[in-house]
């Protein structure tokens, strides 16, 4: 694709971290982007016009007729969405047909490292079922590890070292988290519609960080002191269980957790030859709040 042409580019979730990031890196390049949110802003700044968009109900004219891009990010929590724990498969594949019929030149899903046919999260279960509706001959399925940013569940895990002083290590902290930073994310993504890339990729850092040592560097990036507590998965099991009943807010909830429980390393691709870009790690100065 010309690197010189204005796209017009459809990105959903533009409310949430990723979405939101997207939604300025592509405006910021001269792209027309319609962002789809759940709760509209006052002004848009210049690029972007906004429209409102929920998962649960939306027409065909959610993507305008003239889009060559569909980034898409939206995604209900599922604690959210208890009364229908499939509409976000539901709604991920209608919003594909759409674009299909529309003949949108790429659709581009963000999926996750956790989703998987053995996933025990409602996250990856959800994640998992909509790329198998995904022609992957020509669209994009990106499986990003832990994004690392201004928001997310990197951000909430921030704050919540940032409020507390003792710091539940659940398991012992030894999970290998892999990971990718928000501006590589938003790279990829920028050269998969200039490299024209299709295909289902997992995509992280070349190496891995354990999770305690992720908190440890948290620590040190905001100057903040904690104690790290063992949490075995029995205490956690019957911890989150009584969160989720109660609807407790701690940031962190039951479906972040069994992701993390059933978390596995698996192989992630190639990017600088297949993406050309050149992910980088968390330096030891990083912290969201820079």
């Amino acid at each position: 694709m010309n690197n010189d042409k204005i796209l017009n580019i459809v990105i959903t979730g533009a409310n949430g971290f990723i979405g939101d990031y997207l939604t300025k890196y592509f405006s910021s390049k001269g792209h027309q982007v319609y962002a789809l949110v759940h709760h509209l802003y006052k002004q848009a700044p210049k690029n972007v016009k906004y429209r409102a968009f929920d998962l649960h109900s939306f027409g065909s004219d959610v993507i305008p007729d003239n889009t060559d891009i569909v980034v898409h990010a939206a995604y209900i929590p599922y604690i959210k969405s208890i009364t229908n724990k499939n509409i976000n498969q539901i709604a991920s594949i209608r919003l594909y047909n759409i674009a299909k019929r529309k003949k949108v030149s790429k659709f581009i899903f963000l999926s996750s490292l956790s989703a998987s046919k053995h996933a025990i999260s409602e996250y990856g279960k959800s994640k998992f079922k909509i790329s198998k509706a995904i022609n992957k001959e020509t669209d994009l399925i990106l499986k990003p590890g832990l994004v690392i940013g201004n928001g997310g569940l990197y951000n909430r895990i921030e704050t919540l070292i940032k409020n507390s002083l003792f710091v539940p290590l659940i398991g012992g902290g030894n999970q290998q988290i892999q990971y990718i930073l928000i501006d590589n994310l938003a790279k990829l993504i920028d050269n998969s519609i200039l490299y024209n890339i299709t295909g289902e990729y997992n995509v992280a850092y070349k190496t891995p960080i354990k999770m305690k040592d992720l908190y440890l560097h948290i620590t040190k990036s905001i100057d903040k002191k904690i104690i790290l507590l063992p949490f075995p998965y029995l205490f956690a099991d019957i911890a989150f269980g009584l969160i989720n009943i109660l609807k407790l807010n701690i940031g962190i909830n039951k479906d972040n957790y069994l992701g993390l429980k059933n978390m596995k390393t698996v192989n992630i691709c190639n990017s600088e030859d297949i993406f050309k870009v050149k992910l980088k790690p968390i330096n030891k100065n990083w912290s969201t709040t820079n």
